[in-house]
């Protein structure tokens, strides 16, 4: 029996009204997205990772970002819609 592809996503937005960018943030030489990546490689059941965002804009340097580092991206037109980015990142 096959088992089932096991899809890891990262949700990021670049709009955060607390800390705008915090995504992209170095903390100890590392952006989030990149202390998110490195420890889901850690887990052998995951087949896949990839950063879900919206649409928008602002997410653009987001996106390349994660890209440069490997990761598949989703977006949707939607910045509210976090079910839908969830939901349609299986397509990748």
């Amino acid at each position: 029996m096959n088992r089932p592809r096991v899809l890891a996503c990262i949700q990021a937005r670049m709009e955060s009204t607390r800390l705008p960018g915090k995504a992209l943030i170095p903390i100890a030489g590392k952006t989030a997205i990149e202390r998110i990546r490195d420890r889901l490689a850690a887990c052998p059941d995951i087949d896949e990772t990839v950063l879900v965002t919206s649409a928008e804009p602002a997410n653009d340097p987001l996106v390349v970002h994660a890209e440069s580092l490997g990761l598949k991206t989703w977006r949707e037109p939607d910045e509210k819609d976090l079910v839908s980015r969830f939901l349609h990142a299986t397509d990748t």
